[in-house]
């Protein structure tokens, strides 16, 4: 179309040059410069449009071809994006069941202890009740103690000195072993370190040791002064009813006199009986009766 209009222009310029007068030439040329110049615009505005008709279309099959595409993609996109959302999901389903599991064992775990920090604190009141009751008691047998402690210390100190006295009066058998032993018990009766229980331990232990003395037979060697002389015998005591000794060659014996606190010679006839005693308190011979003086009886002085 812009061809044909062209062309049709181009005559009438060309049959104006060459038929009119330049007058006429002169005034309609500048009109038909300015209409070719529009129709020029025009040609170019026609073919701009045709232009834009034809990209037009190219767009639309274009835009078509990717609308029947598009759904297509969509889904795979849609798919795609499904398949990620469901994998967060899952991983936070499963981020949320491992919390939650470790926050039910947490729970059990507090749970127990929280039972077992009840059971121990009921437990620690019931003793420490007990231990109230305990200081109370304790505070009471301290006043009592105190008390008791006052009366005690004279009653030991009368024992001790009761002890003593029975001592020098009894038979006097294993004489140096029983002064150690009341010396002892001085000693430690005056010292500030040793408890009132020890103390009164210590003297209750001597007393059973001489008690134990008088349902005892003993035989054991020992130096003694006959005529100012030193002479080594053996000494027989039979509980506390009888004390004696025999000279180790067995031809001598005595029985120790209560009254006259001294040894009295005994005759020979009871030198066998003293040797099978003897034997008897050191086991060299089973238990049996022996007939033997008791004090004065049948006693032959020394001489």
């Amino acid at each position: 179309m812009g061809y044909f209009c062209l062309v049709t222009l181009s005559i009438p310029i060309y049959y104006l040059d060459s038929t009119r007068d330049l007058i006429i030439s002169t005034m309609i040329k500048p009109i038909i410069i300015i209409l070719s110049r529009v129709l020029f615009v025009a040609f170019m505005y026609q073919s701009l449009m045709a232009t834009a008709q034809e990209g037009s279309i190219s767009i639309n099959i274009n835009t078509k071809h990717d609308t029947e595409a598009a759904p297509l993609d969509k889904l795979l996109l849609l798919e795609t994006n499904t398949s990620n959302h469901n994998q967060r999901t899952q991983n936070e389903v499963s981020s949320l069941s491992s919390e939650t599991s470790r926050i039910k064992n947490e729970y059990r775990q507090l749970s127990k202890k929280l039972d077992s920090l009840y059971l121990y604190n009921k437990q620690l009141k019931l003793n420490l009740e007990d231990q109230k009751r305990q200081q109370q008691e304790l505070q009471l047998s301290i006043i009592q103690a105190t008390e008791i402690e006052r009366q005690i210390t004279p009653l030991m100190i009368r024992m001790i000195s009761s002890l003593e006295q029975f001592i020098a009066l009894d038979l006097p058998f294993l004489q140096q072993e029983r002064k150690e032993r009341l010396s002892h018990l001085r000693e430690i009766f005056n010292r500030s370190d040793v408890s009132i229980s020890e103390k009164f331990r210590k003297i209750l232990e001597a007393y059973r040791l001489e008690l134990a003395y008088g349902r005892s037979t003993e035989a054991y060697p020992e130096v003694i002064i006959i005529h100012d002389t030193p002479q080594q015998v053996t000494i027989l005591k039979v509980g506390r009813i009888g004390m004696y000794y025999q000279t180790l060659d067995g031809k001598k014996s005595a029985v120790w006199d209560v009254d006259q606190d001294q040894w009295t010679r005994l005759s020979g006839e009871y030198n066998q009986a003293i040797k099978q005693g003897i034997q008897i308190a050191k086991k060299q011979f089973a238990p049996e009766l022996i007939s033997i003086p008791l004090r004065r009886t049948n006693i032959k002085s020394e001489g």
